[in-house]
């Protein structure tokens, strides 16, 4: 490192969450360290034994090389602003501390500090990078459009994972936005928002209804349409023609003949002769009409009647739902989704459950998650194969676990590949992880959950996670954590195969969701022979009351040191200002950085009384404010900065004592001479005044 001055050369300091640039970034960055501070245990050792002194204690300066090194290497990393870059602000602020260190005598173990803290820039790194998905949602609630008083979609930003949505959807009153009930405010941030999800009583319970279909009418073809049809549809026939052209007839009477299009329901195709229109299949609700004179063919077109009926072949069949016609239309159109909210938002957390009656927001509008984001872009995000991490902070009560066996609180997953849930087992709560190429088994369905040891459980905050690091089954490879301790382990490896996902809507495929999904929109999933762990009970009874935050889900095995039990998303942004904070059992917390009450320190021992301030050669102490422009030096002094001098305001010079001074000159403001003159003291005390 230190033949190598332009180690910071290669830093792209603008792209650390991406692997390649950070692993160059952070070699390097361990590398100068290293070598820094073995420069300067050698001084110090050297000095040391140079001076007799205690081994390690000895006051050395940085070699010129070190200072080189370390100050190109800061420069590259700019520190951002309380806002800024998470990863960049981490390493900014341990280079500086760094740079600060060695630009001083110091003492030989001085970059310990900021070298054994880098790790934490690599965790925040590993688990920024891998991200899928970040709720996390104090940032920013925007709001989509209501319906009144009733149910109503919302839409929330609640992200910030590099690889996955930063926007989820939420559906009042089944997931609302709640303040923290913690006063922890080390670990969370003040005015914290969480997701609280609320078990709603009283809304008509099985179909989870967002808003009623339009109410059904009866509907016929008036004259007016029918004339229209006609005009736009008739064929024209030509009297020059002999025979008539296909669709026309001939048309004789004793006075003239002519080329006349055939009746509507009927053709030529002769010119001379008719024919019936090959037959239509009409709807229940309604007729199918022909309407155009003279068709070139025996599949004359013909009008479906009916609200939300179409013309399919030589059939009239119903629109599928989320789509409706109007009166003697054949034209299907799409119900509308509510304005201003964008598309995938919508249709994520939500279904059509009927056609529109003939309105565009005539379909009933079903919920089919409380919260939900939709599917990754990408599909390993979408299938989540290891390694992986899902963790989450979660505040529910035992006894608010749905009540019907198997007594499952589906907390998150991925619709229908796999979940998070914790399961009640006599009033203890046990992790439960379900994924489809993991812990899917023969057997009844619960053979397809594999669960933590039981857990006694309180209704407070508790951190949870599951981290599978490979899918070699020849030892554990499932890992259960409740606030970063284990419960837990378990190999996992799938012995049935999954089922077809077919008739799953691609909304909602691979979705993103918190709480339970809907079932009564796919009875499918929940049949008994199905080995899926979905299991179809009244709606009412999947539904539950918890307050959840912090939901990560991450592309990594992340070790118990990065968990959110030990790094909040508070903590992960604090921790990145090494100058601000300390780091006290991986855990940060605003550091105490002055010694002791009532030395010019404020109460909180953060900082110095208003005059005073603090100096890094004299750590936990607060001097004086330095005078003036005077600047303190690395000696804690009071010094003129660099290229300038001090001026004093001087009258006389006293000179005292025996011996020679060959000469005394006095400079003004703008370093002219005042006074110059060789004086010979021969014992005596005199003054000199100009």
């Amino acid at each position: 490192a230190l033949e190598n001055k332009d180690a910071a050369s290669g830093i792209d300091a603008t792209a650390l969450w991406q692997p390649a640039p950070f692993d160059y970034a952070a070699r390097a960055i361990e590398g100068v360290l290293v070598g820094a501070g073995l420069s300067l245990e050698i001084t110090a050792a050297a000095a040391s034994m140079e001076a007799r002194c205690s081994t390690g204690t000895g006051a050395v300066a940085a070699p010129a090389d070190v200072k080189d090194l370390i100050e190109n290497l800061a420069n590259k990393f700019p520190m951002p602003n309380a806002t800024g870059d998470a990863l960049l602000r981490c390493y900014a602020g341990r280079l500086r501390r760094a740079k600060d260190m060695v630009m001083m005598e110091a003492e030989a173990n001085r970059l310990a500090p900021p070298m054994l803290t880098l790790d934490i820039c690599a965790r925040l790194h590993q688990l920024g990078a891998y991200r899928v998905v970040d709720v996390h949602p104090g940032r920013e609630t925007q709001y989509g459009n209501t319906t009144g008083r009733g149910p109503h979609l919302r839409r929330v930003k609640a992200g910030g994972a590099l690889n996955g949505p930063e926007t989820f959807t939420f559906i009042e009153p089944y997931a609302r936005l709640v303040d923290r009930s913690s006063v922890d405010d080390l670990a969370f941030a003040t005015g914290d928002k969480v997701l609280e999800l609320y078990a709603v009583q009283d809304i008509p319970s099985d179909e989870f209804i967002l808003r009623g279909a339009a109410v059904e009418q009866s509907s016929e073809c008036t004259d007016e349409q029918i004339t229209r049809l006609t005009d736009i549809n008739t064929r024209t026939c030509s009297d020059k023609a002999d025979p008539c052209e296909p669709g026309c007839q001939k048309v004789i009477t004793p006075w003239f003949s002519s080329c006349d299009p055939a009746e509507k329901g009927n053709w030529s195709y002769d010119g001379t002769s008719t024919e019936w229109c090959d037959a239509v299949e009409a709807h229940p609700r309604g007729r199918a009409l022909f309407y155009a004179k003279g068709w070139t063919n025996s599949s004359c077109p013909f009008v479906c009647e009916a609200l939300d009926v179409t013309a399919t072949g030589r059939r009239c069949v119903e629109v599928p739902a989320g789509h409706y016609t109007t009166t003697c239309s054949n034209a299907m159109l799409e119900c509308e989704i509510y304005a201003g909210m964008q598309e995938d938002l919508f249709r994520v957390a939500t279904r059509f459950t009927t056609t529109g009656r003939g309105n565009a927001d005539g379909c009933e509008l079903t919920v089919a998650f409380p919260v939900a984001a939709p599917p990754p872009s990408d599909a390993a995000g979408a299938w989540l194969e290891p390694p992986f991490t899902i963790e989450l902070w979660v505040n529910i009560d035992p006894k608010n676990v749905p009540v019907p066996e198997p007594r499952l609180a589906v907390l998150v997953g991925a619709f229908p590949r796999w979940y998070l849930a914790l399961r009640n087992t006599n009033d203890e709560l046990q992790l439960c992880l379900y994924h489809r190429t993991l812990t899917l088994s023969q057997g009844h369905k619960e053979n397809s959950l594999l669960c933590s040891e039981a857990i006694e459980w309180t209704a407070t905050w508790r951190h949870i996670a599951v981290v599978v690091p490979t899918r070699d089954y020849s030892s554990p490879n499932v890992f259960f954590y409740i606030d970063g301790s284990s419960f837990g382990s378990a190999p996992a490896f799938a012995t049935a195969n999954p089922s077809s996902e077919k008739g799953i809507a691609s909304w909602h495929l691979g979705a993103f969701h918190v709480g339970p999904p809907n079932l009564r929109l796919y009875k499918q999933i929940a049949d008994e022979v199905r080995k899926e762990p979905y299991f179809l009970v009244d709606s009412h009874q999947t539904l539950y009351k918890a307050m959840l935050d912090e939901i990560r889900v991450t592309r990594a095995p992340l070790d118990i040191l990065a968990l959110g039990a030990s790094l909040t998303e508070n903590r992960r942004r604090i921790i990145c200002d090494a100058s601000e904070t300390a780091l006290n059992d991986v855990s940060c917390h605003p550091a105490a950085r002055l010694v002791g009450k009532g030395k010019h320190v404020r109460d909180n021992q953060m900082a110095c009384e208003d005059g005073y301030e603090s100096c890094a050669s004299m750590p936990g102490m607060c001097l004086a404010a330095c005078p003036g422009e005077t600047s303190r030096g690395w000696d804690c002094q009071c010094d003129c900065p660099p290229g300038k001098f001090q001026v004093w305001k001087l009258k006389s010079l006293k000179l005292t004592g025996t011996g020679e001074v060959e000469r005394v000159v006095v400079y003004g403001e703008n370093f002219t001479e005042l006074f110059n003159n060789t004086i010979n003291n021969n014992g005596h005390t005199f003054e000199l005044t100009y």
